[in-house]
């Protein structure tokens, strides 16, 4: 799970960062529009609807900024390849040999 995710995680970057200028475009063309906003009182005060907008493009840089520091993470792969990771019942070239097949996925990406 933790390598499918990884490998589509470019994909998801690449979108996401298409989605954030979408926002930030919107964010100036609606600029001049004046509307109601709620707090979390309920209070209704104005906002202009490009403020809104831009904030939604912030909130997916910030969405991207946590997925690259994830990526990291993601490319960590437990290989004992047994009980609790010990390497027992498992051929001496086992993990040897899932690096090496693993390597290939990751040069290619």
């Amino acid at each position: 799970m933790r390598l499918a995710a990884l490998f589509l995680s470019d994909e998801v970057l690449n979108s996401l960062a298409m989605l954030e200028q979408s926002f930030a475009r919107k964010g100036k063309a609606f600029d001049h529009i004046l509307k109601s906003g709620r707090t979390h009182m309920m209070d209704a005060v104005p906002i202009r609807l490009g403020q809104e907008f831009s904030a939604y493009a912030t909130a997916m840089q910030r969405c991207g900024v946590v997925l690259r520091q994830a990526q990291t993470l993601l490319g960590e792969v437990g290989l004992g390849g047994s009980a609790v990771g010990t390497g027992v019942n498992t051929h001496p070239k086992y993990q040897k040999l899932v690096v090496k097949h693993l390597s290939r996925f990751v040069a290619a990406r």
